[in-house]
């Protein structure tokens, strides 16, 4: 890095700062769950390699304080990414059923020698952050329920609309406009059950909710759900519970047609379904299953934000499920991750 800052062809801060964060700092934190209990004065050592790239990167001089340097170029300090990494490895133990130190978690700490270890270490993080003790560890699926090679129906899943690209790329008349008459063309509404799903959290971690709005063939029937998913619940499990739901629902609802369509505008949920290599929607994956036994089932993604009724009311329906009781405090590895 000091080598390229002596260069005349393009080496600038946002270049030094990809270098460092590309190549550098992950050789600085490898392994850091297993080192990360070191004494302050060794790992100070690794903390002056991140401080001498910060000046490298911003070329100020040597008394600059630090802490403002890392702010400038929005560099975490060391020892906040490694907290982070020793509870992230923690929250995964607590969620490995058959690990040993699933149990060692749970057991009381030896104190006799004056450097902690790795559960002391995350013992007093987790007594720092209360959220994290309150919640109720998941255990991570050891298989997937329905892998891509099995014979069990699947559905079919699309995660575009002829003619919508980027979504800066078009207005939002333009959008509602295209996706409208794709579903009015492949997913006449006297053939098929209309389903929205949508789900939303506040700030993305916590109080999930669902929302689903049913519109049955013909268009005379209509049913609106609204659900708590969790206290601490992403929007992509908010997503994936209302998907979950209501192919539940669907499948044992005596109004539903033989054809089913479920638009959401969650496209990584979609693309996670579509990939089948997410084990953590297994339950979703086998609800869908389920329902294709008797069902034609699609999956449609359509762009948010673009008024579009059924969404719009699917919208409506999981911010109203943000404020119900949140009675479930389940979490599952990818979820922790998230929230720490």
């Amino acid at each position: 890095m000091k080598k390229l800052t002596g260069t005349t062809w393009g080496a600038d801060a946002a270049i030094l700062k990809k270098m460092y964060v590309g190549s550098v700092r992950p050789v600085l934190e490898y392994g850091v769950t297993a080192w990360g209990t070191a004494t302050k004065s060794k790992f100070d050592r690794v903390s002056k390699v991140q401080n001498q790239a910060a000046r490298i990167i911003t070329g100020t001089m040597r008394p600059t304080p630090i802490q403002e340097l890392e702010n400038i170029m929005g560099l975490e300090p060391m020892e906040d990414r490694r907290d982070t990494k020793l509870l992230t490895q923690a929250a995964k133990f607590k969620r490995l059923p058959t690990h040993p130190m699933k149990d060692r978690l749970c057991q009381p700490t030896k104190g006799r020698l004056k450097r902690g270890s790795f559960i002391h270490q995350t013992r007093v993080l987790e007594r720092r952050h209360q959220d994290i003790l309150d919640q109720q560890p998941k255990d991570i699926p050891q298989y997937l329920e329905n892998p891509s090679w099995s014979d069990e129906g699947r559905p079919l899943i699309r995660c575009s609309i002829p003619g919508v690209g980027k979504k800066d790329s078009h207005s939002c008349a333009e959008l509602k406009s295209l996706t409208i008459e794709h579903i009015h063309n492949s997913y006449p509404q006297r053939q098929w059950t209309h389903v929205y799903t949508d789900g939303s959290a506040d700030q993305a971690v916590r109080n999930g909710g669902a929302g689903i709005y049913i519109k049955y063939p013909g268009g005379r029937e209509e049913e609106h759900i609204s659900l708590a998913t969790g206290l601490y619940s992403t929007n992509f499990k908010a997503e994936a519970v209302a998907l979950q739901t209501c192919a539940a629902h669907i499948e044992h609802s005596p109004l539903t047609s033989n054809n089913v369509v479920f638009f959401s505008d969650a496209k990584s949920v979609l693309q996670a379904l579509d990939t089948a290599r997410d084990k953590e929607l297994n339950d979703l994956s086998s609800a869908l299953t389920s329902l294709c036994r008797a069902h034609t089932v699609v999956l449609q993604w359509v762009p948010s934000l673009c008024n579009i009724l059924g969404n719009e009311a699917a919208d409506t329906l999981a911010k109203e499920g943000t404020t119900k009781d949140q009675n479930d405090r389940s979490t599952t590895f990818k979820e922790a991750k998230t929230i720490i």
